[in-house]
């Protein structure tokens, strides 16, 4: 079928649903989670390795803790309080 200047006529798209649209809220709240919690096993990671490190080189694991745990707290809570301060406003 062509239009009166010998185009092809496309399908018309159905017209969408006010009740059906994609509601991404669900996803942020996974991605949000799953953010907090990987940050979370960093932590304890970190410190079990840290605690029972074999290589006994106290000077060395208290230098790499020293740089690496205030950065994760950091991350934890900026990801902590931003899922939280979210959560609330929305209620």
């Amino acid at each position: 079928m062509f239009t009166h200047n010998n185009h092809p006529v496309l399908p018309q798209t159905p017209t969408e649903d006010p009740e059906e649209r994609y509601d991404p809220e669900p996803r942020r709240d996974w991605v949000r989670a799953a953010m907090t919690l990987s940050l979370i096993f960093e932590l304890l990671a970190i410190s079990g390795v840290a605690l029972y490190s074999p290589h006994g080189d106290f000077d060395k694991t208290k230098e790499l803790l020293d740089k690496l745990l205030p950065a994760l707290t950091g991350l934890i809570g900026s990801a902590l309080g931003f899922y939280f301060g979210s959560k609330s406003s929305n209620a």
